[in-house]
């Protein structure tokens, strides 16, 4: 792990969730507005003017997607932050504890138990905001990459240096932990602000 892994440097994956975050509950309070708006319009012109109560009919199954899908992404933004937080928690501490050789294998493992699991966001349907599909995708995909740089060089420290490499990974982990801790935190914002 020579190269610095993106999950130490966070900053980027938290700005996304708080930019789609941001656009979400953009969205969200457009769509109440025009609600507002429509049922105004109905409420006001109705007796001279029938066919505004279209516009009520015609909104009302758009309204009742978007809130659908709304609540989905929250729903997988706090599944992903979830997992995150195992990561970390559960995972990353397994390197912390490294005592033994054998240690090393027994994390190793564990690292591939965990990426045989799926993505949380692939428990929700998420289809028709594909852009915030794919974001959520980008920023899972970082703990499987972490994964598999964690059991290489777990699977190099062999030898009689073995406890010099696990030490300095065990250093190198240190901002990706507070790097998971923020994107977790950004995803628990994402899911408490909509």
């Amino acid at each position: 792990m020579s190269s610095s892994p993106p999950l130490a440097n966070p900053g980027p994956f938290v700005d996304t969730i708080a930019s789609l975050s941001r656009e979400s509950i953009s969205i969200d309070e457009t769509v109440g507005g025009i609600k507002r708006q429509a049922e105004g319009l109905v409420n006001n012109y109705y007796n001279h003017f029938q066919i505004v109560s279209d516009l009520k009919t015609d909104l009302g199954p758009f309204i009742n997607r978007w809130d659908e899908v709304l609540l989905r992404s929250r729903d997988a933004a706090s599944a992903i932050a979830g997992w995150y937080r195992r990561f970390d928690q559960v995972f990353l501490s397994l390197v912390s504890d490294i005592q033994t050789e054998q240690d090393c294998e027994d994390v190793v493992t564990e690292f591939r138990s965990f990426l045989t699991e799926g993505y949380p966001s692939n428990r929700f349907d998420l289809d028709s905001i594909s852009g915030l599909k794919d974001e959520f995708k980008k920023i899972e995909a970082l703990l499987p990459e972490e994964s598999y740089s964690v059991i290489q060089v777990l699977q190099s420290a062999t030898g009689p240096n073995w406890k010099d490499v696990v030490k300095k990974l065990q250093e190198e982990l240190v901002p990706v932990q507070d790097g998971c801790q923020q994107i977790g935190r950004a995803f628990i914002a994402y899911a408490s602000n909509l």
